[in-house]
């Protein structure tokens, strides 16, 4: 599942977060996404898989260190395409 796709997914109610338990007891999370034959449209077998939130964590300060190297490029582009038509 592709995080920009996230809301509009869940509001079609083909992907869900739930919590459960392993083996021993221990908390987990699991994702399960609705997959589809796309030649017939017949719903297939639904892909169960465990995540954790420290992974999406990660991927979100990812984003948003990247986020803001992109800013200050664009902010240093504008700096300079000011400069050049100011000649």
């Amino acid at each position: 599942m592709r995080p920009e796709n996230y809301s509009s997914l869940k509001s079609a109610s083909k992907v869900s977060f739930a919590k459960s338990t392993d083996g021993d007891g221990h908390e987990i999370i699991k994702l399960t996404e609705k997959r589809y034959d796309t030649s017939t449209g017949v719903a297939a077998t639904d892909v169960v898989r465990e995540v954790n939130v420290s992974d999406y964590e990660y991927e979100k300060a990812r984003c948003e260190d990247e986020k803001s190297r992109v800013e200050a490029k664009i902010a240093g582009l504008a700096s300079i395409i000011t400069d050049i038509k100011a000649l």
